[in-house]
């Protein structure tokens, strides 16, 4: 097991996220549980971190906002002192969502440029249309409706991230860029493009399950 704890921990996230996806935020938690105890054991810091990422995603499900933030602080921390910016990225990412679910829209924006500026920095390609999906939602957290100007900046960052995650193994990502279309294509009045980004990502996750 000793050469075996990077798939380990893998697998467990897998599944961990998988059972949080199906509604099972108990089991969940233990397969990530699972996972961090593993990874702290054998000194795997980096993979720590992300146990502390995923598990984070189990407390915003559960409506516990201020256990997710200790989470990801932790994991933002760890990914600092071990000089690892990807996951520096990833923890700004999670930080500027749990900001977006507290009704902070500024302090998610002021955390998405930081990331978006470690990303250019570092050439960092991974997160980039996470980042660019957020900057819009942002916006349209912030812009009224009729505000066409913002609206349209919104609408060209969501081009960016389908262009970023036009990989056929980002289809989740894809969903989530639809989902956010509809809520752009409401606030412009648009109920029938609506509907049609909302029936898009629906068929995209029957398909990714």
């Amino acid at each position: 097991r000793q050469g075996h704890v990077v798939p380990e921990c893998a697998a467990r996230f897998t599944l961990g996220m998988a059972k949080l996806c199906r509604g099972n935020p108990v089991d969940a938690e233990r397969e990530l549980r699972d996972a961090f105890d593993l990874a702290r054991d054998r000194g795997e810091w980096a993979l720590v971190a992300r146990a502390r990422l995923s598990i984070a995603r189990v407390h915003l499900t559960r409506g516990e906002p201020s256990g997710a933030l200790g989470e990801v602080g932790k994991a933002r921390d760890l990914a600092q002192r071990l000089e690892d910016s990807l996951l520096e990225v990833e923890s700004m990412i999670s930080l500027a969502r749990l900001h977006m679910f507290l009704g902070q829209v500024k302090r998610a924006g002021l955390l998405l440029e930081q990331a978006q500026e470690r990303v250019a920095e570092k050439g960092i390609a991974l997160p980039g249309p996470n980042i660019s999906m957020l900057q819009a939602s942002v916006i349209l957290a912030r812009a009224g409706r009729g505000e066409e100007a913002d609206l349209d900046k919104a609408a060209a960052l969501f081009d960016v991230a389908e262009r970023e995650g036009h990989s056929s193994t980002r289809r989740g990502l894809r969903a989530e860029i639809d989902c956010a279309r509809a809520a752009l294509f409401l606030q412009r009045g648009d109920a029938a493009s609506a509907r049609e980004r909302a029936e898009s990502a629906l068929e995209i996750a029957k398909v990714t399950g």
